[in-house]
C-alpha cells in the first residue's frame, strides 16, 4: 500500500518533514490536522463510521469497541512507508507497528492504571469523528500525573505522534450528553 496516495501532500514534502522533526524532538508531541487527503477522509470515513465490533469492558480498565481492520484503515497504518513517515519524524527506527481500532460513545473510557509500566516507546492516534463537541468528553490525555498534561478532542483527520517517555494515556469517559454519537481511534505504538 503506497502510504503517499493517501496522505495529504504538505506532509510529504521534504521541508515540512524537516519541520515536524523538529518540533517533535523539542516537544515529544506532534498533532497533524488534515492528515489524510480530504476525498480520502471522506471515503474512508463513510466507509467505517456504521461499523460495529465487540464491545468489551473490564470497569476499572476501559470501555470501547475494538472494531477489527476497517477495511483496510489498519494496513494503511501498518505499511512500511507510515512506519518510514513516522520514523522521518521521530528520527527512531522502527521494526514493528501495534495499531488497534476502537469505537468510543457513551459511557466508554480508558482509564490509568498503577500497575501500567508501558511509559517507554511511541503512540500515534488517528481519529475519524464527525462534528464532535468537547461537552460530550472523549479527550485523548497523556499526562506523568505531576507537571506535564497533553489533552486532545476528538478531531476528524487529525493524526498525534507522541513519545510515552514517562507518560501514561488515557480516554476521557464520555458521556451522556453525546447520545448515539461514536469517535473511531486508530491507536498504534511503535
Amino acid at each position: 500500500m503506497d502510504f503517499r496516495k493517501f496522505v495529504n501532500g504538505v506532509y510529504m514534502n521534504e521541508e515540512v518533514v524537516g519541520q515536524m522533526k523538529e518540533s517533535y524532538s523539542q516537544s515529544g508531541v506532534i498533532k497533524l490536522e488534515r492528515f489524510l487527503k480530504p476525498e480520502v477522509y471522506s471515503e474512508l470515513f463513510n466507509l467505517v463510521k456504521d461499523i460495529r465490533g465487540d464491545h468489551v469492558k473490564i470497569a476499572d480498565r476501559y470501555s470501547y469497541e475494538e472494531l477489527g481492520d476497517l477495511s483496510g484503515v489498519g494496513k494503511l497504518f501498518n505499511s512500511n512507508d507510515f512506519s518510514e513517515f513516522i520514523s522521518k519524524i521521530s528520527g527512531k527506527r522502527f521494526d514493528e507497528v501495534n495499531v488497534n481500532i476502537l469505537g468510543f460513545k457513551h459511557r466508554d473510557y480508558t482509564l490509568l492504571h498503577d500497575s501500567e509500566d508501558n511509559r517507554e516507546g511511541m503512540e500515534f492516534m488517528f481519529v475519524f469523528a464527525d462534528k464532535w463537541k468537547k461537552e460530550w468528553g472523549g479527550y485523548i490525555t497523556y499526562t506523568d500525573n505531576e507537571e506535564k498534561s497533553y489533552i486532545f478532542e476528538p478531531e476528524g483527520n487529525c493524526f498525534i505522534l507522541i513519545d510515552k517517555k514517562g507518560i501514561v494515556g488515557f480516554v476521557k469517559y464520555i458521556n451522556n450528553l453525546a447520545k448515539n454519537e461514536k469517535f473511531i481511534l486508530v491507536w498504534g505504538k511503535a
